[in-house]
């Protein structure tokens, strides 16, 4: 091929240089991207679980599954609702 033939096939040094920086630049953002997404996920999900590990310590035994059919289907809730959401002072209070 003729130098004037890769000139137009591979076009100028300028646009390159300019699809490699883009290149380069896409690759760098989706590994920067990824890391932080990947980072971020387990330490919310890590404080999530630990957040609910302590709520479980402080509200006492774990929930158990207990036959409730003569109450209705929502009697096993309400037993294991926390007594502070019952009370008719606090909010949202039934």
């Amino acid at each position: 091929m003729s130098s004037e033939k890769m000139r137009k096939l591979g076009g100028s040094l300028a646009l390159r240089l300019t699809l490699w920086y883009a290149v380069i630049f896409t690759v760098s953002f989706l590994v920067t991207f990824l890391t932080c997404y990947l980072l971020l996920s387990s330490f919310f999900q890590r404080q999530l679980d630990r957040e609910l590990r302590a709520e479980i310590a402080e509200e006492g035994e774990p929930l158990s599954v207990e036959p409730a059919f003569d109450a209705g289907p929502f009697y096993c809730l309400y037993k294991r609702l926390p007594r502070r959401l019952l009370s008719k002072g606090a909010p949202g209070g039934i």
